[in-house]
């Protein structure tokens, strides 16, 4: 196994969250073929995406919030069964997520893990509505892009804040850049400014 930990709150919440995920894709993804190549890690995420966890595909990656590690096992199974989901389906938020999030839910039922079944009925049940992903204006996200140089000094890659607003919104990169078209330029007039000033 490849389970990593990049920030940890206590020295047994890396454990924690190992043994967690490894009971996770055990439990409710056993077909999941390729779960034994990703691994998991926990961070700061909610602090500025304000998310409990995220999935990265591309570096085969999962990354929960120190926050979420720190609360029950219900909210870390299910935050896990979440962001697993997303690297099992390849979607973000859609019909096929939620069927998936509702086949995880009746597993939770079957465990009698109660707690769970319940969060990721809820949690589908919201998605599926609508109430829960309201996505922000363009002028907020802009504002954030603004910030989030400003804070980095200019160190951020657009790749890693398009990374990162991914979790935010529960977009992908390419649906941000086409929904929010200016953010590329915003990006490089932050980057430019944040430069200057240090000149």
């Amino acid at each position: 196994m490849s389970t990593s930990t990049t920030t940890s709150s206590s020295p047994n919440a890396s454990t924690v969250l190992e043994m967690t995920f490894e009971r996770v894709r055990r439990d409710y993804f056993p077909r999941w073929r390729s779960g034994a190549a990703w691994t998991v890690q926990e961070d700061n995420c909610s602090s500025w995406t304000g998310r409990d966890g995220c999935c990265d595909p591309q570096r085969r990656t999962i990354t929960i919030s120190a926050l979420v590690v720190g609360e029950g096992e219900d909210d870390l199974v299910s935050t896990l069964i979440h962001e697993i989901t997303h690297a099992v389906t390849y979607v973000n938020h859609g019909k096929r997520f939620c069927a998936r999030l509702r086949k995880a839910a009746e597993r939770a039922g079957e465990l009698g893990e109660h707690g769970v079944m319940e969060l990721l009925i809820d949690e589908a049940r919201s998605i599926s509505s609508g109430e829960m992903w309201d996505l922000p204006v363009a002028a907020d996200i802009y504002d954030i892009v603004t910030d989030l140089v400003e804070r980095k000094e200019g160190r951020l890659t657009l790749e890693r804040l398009l990374q990162g607003l991914a979790a935010y919104t529960a977009l992908t990169p390419d649906e941000l850049l086409s929904r929010y078209r200016r953010l590329p330029q915003v990006y490089r007039d932050a980057c430019r400014r944040t430069a200057e000033k240090r000149e």
